[in-house]
């Protein structure tokens, strides 16, 4: 969140965006999906970043989005990925 939150234009409007959604703790289920995402994807000849493994892990574990705006990051996440656009 807080990189998120880092690189808004306007603190309040990026903020009321994100208070959309509800933080969630990480724990030892996520670090275990974290590994296998990471060495499924060394498997296949890439590697991710260590924050977008763990992001993706969570989202796994919580089978749900990833809010950002870098959508060529995360093109393999296809309808998983929502793109953020300031208002």
């Amino acid at each position: 969140m807080a990189e998120f939150l880092e690189g808004c234009d306007d603190a309040r409007k990026g903020m009321e965006f994100i208070c959309r959604y509800t933080p969630q703790n990480i724990g030892f289920q996520h670090a275990t999906k974290c590994a296998e995402l990471q060495r499924r994807a060394m498997r296949s000849g890439r590697k991710f970043g260590e924050n977008d493994a763990w992001q993706l892990a969570f989202a796994e574990r919580a089978n749900a989005s990833i809010v950002g705006r870098d959508r060529k990051a995360f093109l393999h996440l296809r309808d998983r990925y929502e793109q953020y656009a300031a208002a």
